[in-house]
């Protein structure tokens, strides 16, 4: 896929592209085995299948997470996307070839992403402007709402920020999830990097309790 808007780009197409935090990050073998699992314990190897980690399009092996980074990091993807896609937990909680595909994604995305920096694949600037100035230019969306800046910290800009700290660690689990919904297979999961206050128009929507702005 990487490939293929790669070559629409060189003849000139105007195609654009997004990939989410999941499938920069993961691969097949979270729903086989669970993140914490070990797919190279043999026999002992406890098969799983996550419903929690089925998603559209697929979680896939590693060479092609290698080609989603890569496709991020030279610019051939645009934008980074959640895909929050929420499910009761009753409609998880079934065969796995039952189960909607779908993961909520919004509270982990820049966390997850951040792997990618911390692991030296990606630069924090480019993770930065494909999760903000990125989205913005994919979609035109200076041009459709008329609103000059958006996405970037310009004078003149809405007052659209997010502050966060790149190294904090923090547990994903239900006490910590704001949404309704539960179905991420990070649950138990402890991740860098986190989100403190978020800002939208100049007014603070969003602040972990400990932090002050």
């Amino acid at each position: 896929g990487v490939e293929l808007v790669a070559d629409a780009r060189a003849r000139g197409v105007h195609v654009t592209a997004e990939v989410t935090p999941h499938h920069l990050t993961l691969t097949h073998e979270a729903i086989a085995f669970g993140l914490s699992g070990n797919s190279n314990a043999g026999e002992n190897s406890e098969l799983r299948y996550d419903t929690n980690a089925k998603v559209n399009p697929p979680l896939r092996e590693p060479a092609d997470v290698a080609a989603c980074v890569e496709g991020l990091r030279s610019g051939v993807i645009d934008c980074i996307a959640t895909d929050h896609a929420p499910h009761a937990d009753h409609e998880k909680q079934t065969e796995f070839d039952q189960a909607p595909p779908g993961l909520i994604g919004l509270e982990t995305a820049f966390a997850l992403s951040l792997r990618l920096v911390h692991d030296g694949r990606v630069e924090l600037p480019t993770l930065i402007e494909r999760l903000s100035a990125g989205p913005v230019r994919a979609w035109g969306l200076e041009q459709r709402t008329g609103i000059d800046g958006l996405g970037t910290l310009r004078i003149g800009a809405p007052g659209d920020v997010a502050i966060f700290d790149p190294d904090a660690e923090w547990t994903v689990d239900e006490a910590s999830i704001a949404s309704k919904s539960h179905n991420t297979p990070l649950l138990g999961e402890t991740l860098r990097g986190r989100v403190l206050t978020t800002v939208v128009a100049g007014q603070v929507v969003y602040e972990v309790a400990s932090v002050s702005v």
